[in-house]
Parts: structure tokens; C-alpha cells; sequence
């Protein structure tokens, strides 16, 4: 079934919020598999992302401005040899929900508990909310 989700843009020219449609399985019951899911594809779609070492691309202008503020200019290079089975891309997926690394909406309703039962239909909407730390932040420690 597909489904829309919805992905925060780093570039100030074009909209902060985008949609992509993305194709998941039907036997989805919890937010667990949906997670699990979204994993195997993320992690399925790095591996298929390769770059041909020899040939260096060169960047237009908007792809310069975009990147400088967005702090990130380059040509979308890996250069980590290491590439992570799907096993830990799923078990890092689910530690991030578990650990409040991220909030997930579906159809404007956040899903809180990673074993609740969801109902995903063909055309729903899925809204992932990354929280970022910043530097300078105040974090209360108990020790």
C-alpha cells in the first residue's frame, strides 16, 4: 500500500516540508512493524546509493547556496567503507522511538506507544519529527 510521508527540507529556497510517497507492506499491525519497515527501505535505498568514484561532479549554483545554509556542501560522497546490516538499522531505529529521538504523527495522530496497534490504510499520512540537540542547550542531569 502507499502511503505519504512527510520530510523536512534543510534549504530555505524550497518548501521545509515536502511529501514522498513510499510503498510499505500490508501486514503493518503495530507501529513496531511499521518502524521496522521504514528501516529495511532506508537502509535498502543506502545500500543501492552509489556514486562512481572516478567521475566528480560538478555542483550548480543553486546546489552551492542550498548547501552553504544549510552547512552542508558536497558531492554526496561515502566515505565510510562500513555499511550496517538491516538487523542494526531496525534495532537503531527502534532504540531512537524508544529513547524520544524522534515523534511520529499518523494522520495527525502521534503514536506514543511502540506496541500500539495501527490501522495503515492506502493514502494515509506519516509524519516523522526528528529533535535535534543543539550546542549551548541547558539539559537538567540527575546523578
Amino acid at each position: 500500500m502507499r502511503i505519504h510521508v512527510t520530510v523536512k527540507s534543510t534549504s530555505r529556497k524550497r518548501n521545509y516540508i515536502t511529501g514522498k510517497e513510499i510503498i510499505v507492506s500490508d501486514n503493518n499491525r503495530t507501529m513496531k512493524d511499521l518502524l521496522c519497515d521504514l528501516a529495511c527501505q532506508l537502509h535498502d535505498a543506502y545500500i543501492s546509493k552509489s556514486i562512481d568514484a572516478d567521475i566528480v561532479a560538478a555542483l550548480t549554483e543553486e546546489e552551492l547556496s542550498d548547501g552553504q545554509e544549510s552547512g552542508k556542501v558536497g558531492f554526496g560522497r561515502r566515505y565510510g567503507e562500513g555499511v550496517v546490516s538491516r538487523e542494526k538499522a531496525i534495532e537503531t531505529m527502534l532504540l531512537a522511538f524508544e529513547d524520544g529521538l524522534f515523534r511520529v504523527f499518523l494522520n495527525n495522530e502521534e503514536v506514543v506507544d511502540i506496541n500500539e496497534a495501527i490501522n495503515v490504510k492506502d493514502g494515509d499520512n506519516l509524519i516523522l519529527v526528528r529533535f535535534v540537540m543543539l550546542a549551548g542547550s541547558c539539559f537538567s542531569y540527575v546523578f
